[in-house]
């Protein structure tokens, strides 16, 4: 573990020597490896089957409309790419699960794309050397960031040539919008998106645009948004070592907590790390350039819904109960946090830049560091009490 005195004059003149030691405490992570996570396995499983048993609402009206082929032709999503602006005519049940401080509601929606009656993908498990196909998962759902009735976490791809900019007439109402949102009109430089994208967020009275492409937020997207940070904030290294640190211990529902009974285990995020992220972070952060900010809040719990969101997948893929070959398995949630976690990891060092290679490892599902390679990473996850146990009875040797 990297010596403390070393942050404090580093970071001092954004957090005093109390509130470090107060993110140290706040941040600890008691865990030693995933295999002795007492109580993990439990909270995993009492979640997932909330959710088998139908704790996110949801309404079936495309669940078993007509599919005639092609990934485009999705019922569930094409409706998305039909009202970007508008999830209430997505024809989805809506549960929220958490409210940001920003007043945004981060929630599921359900049906995920993946409900569909003809949808089929590879499972985890193998017959005669091959994996099998399996279809309809019936309990896959869209986390989200609501402002009322629209989606924040997306990413809303227009035509190439914008209806929008064309209906700006005469040529002086473009030099003002251009003037306005700080953006050039180069159609050679494909800015023509950018414009368009700030039309329709400054809700311009235009045609409504083409849209090609409407994709939820992956978590590609979320590590270019968090990379931005390091490049745009002198303490942004502090910003990562925090969320670093959150994402470790959400993977392993360290801060989830159970009210009332029987409901689903919940984060909690911690109070000073939240604080100290805002001073960091005022505006939020922008996770896609034209869009709009988000609080780091929202995409923290919008986080743990994704982690939730692997689970309920990987039970369907064949690892019933998130067991594999007769013990608790780290797909789903646990791999898909650390692994994000650890290119948040790697972003603190200013020489990579890695955001898609961190993205397809995380895809494979292989398994992440071990926990002292994130305890190395985040000073504030701390050594354990087994470790300073240990160093202590060492330090007696002496």
């Amino acid at each position: 573990m990297k010596y403390d005195f070393a942050y404090k004059r580093k970071w001092k003149d954004i957090i005093s020597e109390e509130e470090f030691n107060q993110l140290k405490n706040e941040l600890r992570l008691e865990l030693d490896d995933f295999e002795n996570a007492e109580g993990l396995h439990e909270k995993r499983l009492h979640n997932l089957k909330l959710i088998k048993n139908g704790y996110f609402k949801i309404d079936d009206t495309l669940v078993n409309a007509d599919w005639p082929g092609g990934e485009q032709n999705n019922p569930i999503t094409k409706i998305r790419k039909e009202n970007p602006e508008d999830f209430t005519k997505w024809k989805v049940g809506k549960t929220v699960v958490y409210e940001s401080s920003e007043g945004r509601e981060i929630a599921m929606l359900r049906p995920g794309k993946e409900a569909h009656r003809k949808y089929s993908t590879t499972g985890y498990i193998e017959k005669k050397g091959k994996k099998q196909r399996i279809e309809e998962n019936e309990f896959d759902c869209l986390p989200v960031i609501l402002e009322g009735k629209k989606v924040i976490a997306r990413r809303v791809e227009y035509q190439k040539y914008d209806t929008a900019i064309r209906a700006l007439k005469p040529k002086q109402a473009l030099l003002d919008v251009l003037e306005e949102s700080g953006l050039e009109y180069d159609s050679e430089k494909k800015t023509i998106k950018d414009i368009q994208e700030f039309l329709i967020e400054k809700e311009y009275k235009t045609p409504n645009p083409k849209v090609n492409r409407f994709t939820p937020w992956t978590l590609e997207h979320l590590a270019i948004g968090f990379e931005e940070i390091k490049l745009i904030d002198k303490h942004g290294d502090l910003a990562l070592q925090i969320i670093g640190a959150i994402l470790v211990r959400m993977a392993f529902m360290e801060g989830h907590k159970q009210d009332p009974q029987n409901e689903l285990y919940k984060v909690h995020l911690p109070e000073k790390s939240i604080e100290v992220l805002n001073r960091i972070l005022p505006d939020g952060v922008k996770i896609n350039k034209g869009m709009e900010s988000t609080s780091i809040d929202s995409i923290l719990l919008l986080m743990d819904l994704l982690g939730l969101n692997e689970e309920v997948k990987v039970d369907w893929k064949g690892l019933l109960n998130l067991e594999e070959k007769g013990s608790p398995t780290p797909k789903g949630r646990v791999n898909t946090l650390l692994t994000y976690a650890t290119f948040v990891s790697n972003a603190i060092n200013q020489d990579n830049i890695q955001s898609k290679t961190v993205f397809q490892y995380q895809r494979s599902q292989n398994d992440p560091r071990d926990l002292q390679f994130y305890r190395d990473s985040f000073i504030f996850l701390g050594d354990s009490k087994k470790q300073e146990d240990r160093l202590t009875r060492m330090k007696r040797l002496l």
